[in-house]
């Protein structure tokens, strides 16, 4: 699958991209050990439909499902027709072979052998995702099942995947618990990449009691996004790098009136090269896609022309609310008539830092504005 990602044609990313599966095309898993995969699967509940750890249980839903695999999450669900149509359409590309006979290498060479968009390549890359990512065989031969499904080829998004994931998963999970000798055709990836996320969390959390001889530790999970503030004497913006997806993003309360180095200078690239350095001696998963990436500013309905004075409120609120995908971000923000929404929000995040848990004058903070009030109020009483 990382393969037939890597290298399909910009017409046929396009085809992904608006039929709904955009997050998918940065997904690359090449290989996972067995006893992973085997335990995994052994700590699935297919009842309860979460994963039981020894942690605690990591409950699996519809949500965590698109927020681990992007897949989309449509209102509509997916129903089974038996679509013979398109099974007998996608069988006649491979002549001399039974269409249950197809093994995922053959279609593999097909799709990577075809550059256009064309139905061949879209059927051909559903029955592949479905294999991958949803449910294969018993057999070293494709599953078809997703070309018997009723839904628009061109719009998948309207489709809840997510959940036709989860019951298919359940079902496959039932069939090898009840002979274990049999495979497990679900979706490995899925739970696979949900464990190592939820220990990367555990972690984390874990952190908070080391001692204070050890050092600070950060666990990344599978789909990490690095947000860097930066200020450059006179503004503030972010960089962002999205891991899952290799990415390189600027975003700015700004509009883009000039040119690039005019605008930001040379600092977004030494803050690349460091970074890149460092994802090198750490060894992370997609560090040389990430240096072969170039920046992108990008736009958002809200940048403006004008205001430079709140630029840090600006940063707080995409540091706040970007979760490293464009796709349905909503900051809360506006082009227009936005003076008061910026001041509330300057409002709501010097309260939410000087109430901060973690700074150290939050005590005698709350002592003078408890005293403040107190004077106040009895000023009032005198009036």
């Amino acid at each position: 699958m990382s393969d037939v990602l890597g290298n399909l044609s910009d017409e046929q990313k396009d085809w992904v991209t608006n039929t709904g599966f955009a997050d998918i095309l940065g997904f690359r898993m090449v290989w996972y050990t067995h006893k992973l995969g085997y335990n995994v699967v052994t700590a699935f509940n297919s009842e309860e439909c979460c994963l039981d750890l020894k942690a605690g249980k990591v409950a699996i839903t519809d949500q965590t499902v698109r927020s681990v695999l992007g897949l989309p999450m449509g209102s509509e669900g997916i129903k089974s027709k038996d679509e013979k149509e398109r099974l007998i359409l996608w069988g006649k590309q491979f002549q001399g072979c039974a269409g249950s006979e197809i093994t995922p290498l053959m279609l593999s060479n097909r799709i990577m052998g075809n550059r256009e968009a064309d139905t061949d390549f879209k059927l051909n890359f559903l029955v592949l995702l479905y294999n991958f990512f949803f449910e294969g065989q018993q057999n070293r031969f494709l599953n078809r099942d997703v070309l018997r499904y009723a839904f628009d080829l061109d719009n998948c998004g309207r489709y809840n995947w997510c959940r036709l994931l989860i019951e298919r998963m359940q079902v496959t999970h039932n069939y090898w618990a009840a002979e274990k000798k049999r495979y497990f055709t679900g979706s490995l990836p899925f739970l696979i990449t949900t464990v190592i996320d939820a220990w990367t969390c555990l972690l984390n959390e874990n952190e908070i009691l080391r001692s204070d001889a050890s050092p600070l530790r950060l666990f990344l999970n599978t789909e990490t996004t690095f947000v860097f503030p930066i200020y450059n004497a006179t503004h503030h913006y972010i960089i962002c790098y999205n891991m899952k997806k290799p990415s390189w993003e600027i975003i700015d309360n700004r509009v883009q009136t000039t040119s690039f180095a005019d605008m930001f200078g040379d600092l977004p690239f030494r803050l690349h090269d460091c970074f890149c350095d460092w994802i090198s001696i750490y060894n992370l998963p997609k560090g040389e896609e990430i240096a072969k990436t170039n920046p992108r500013v990008v736009r958002l309905g809200w940048q403006t022309t004008e205001n430079w004075i709140d630029c840090g409120v600006y940063v707080m609120r995409h540091m706040e609310t970007y979760m490293g995908s464009l796709y349905r971000w909503s900051a809360g923000l506006r082009a227009e008539d936005v003076q008061d929404l910026l001041k509330k929000l300057r409002m709501i995040y010097c309260h939410k830092i000087l109430t901060w848990s973690g700074n150290k004058y939050r005590q005698m903070i709350m002592r003078n504005v408890a005293s403040f009030i107190k004077d106040k109020k009895a000023a009032l009483r005198q009036l």
